[in-house]
């Protein structure tokens, strides 16, 4: 009876082992197709700032609503630095921005001041 016990024990083990490897293996897959992924750029006439939009796939969507997802717009410098940032309902929403020598602004949804 000992030895039988063993082996179902063991049993037990490895079907659990198979559970949380399966678990860890899906979890890394979500994480790796949720990854924020470039939408579109807006750079400034002069070169020296970008605007530049993220969208968050989701998970089911309709073929052509890539611009419903969620996102995250930043604006860079000309070397790559972020100077802010704001997430965004609907990438969409990050229409075409207007740069002034001191400001850019997007329609009811940013502006921010150019440093």
């Amino acid at each position: 009876m000992g030895s039988r016990n063993r082996f179902w024990h063991r049993v037990v083990l490895i079907l659990a082992g198979l559970m949380l490897a399966s678990v860890l293996v899906s979890g890394l897959a979500l994480m790796a197709y949720f990854r924020p992924e470039r939408y579109m750029e807006h750079a400034s006439p002069d070169g020296r700032y970008s605007l530049v939009v993220y969208r968050t796939p989701i998970l089911f969507s309709s073929p052509g609503q890539a611009g419903d997802a969620p996102g995250r717009v930043v604006l860079v410098d000309n070397r790559g630095e972020e100077l802010n940032s704001m997430d965004v309902d609907m990438v969409q929403m990050a229409t075409q921005p207007q740069w002034s020598q001191d400001r850019v602004t997007i329609r009811l949804l940013l502006d921010w001041k150019l440093e």
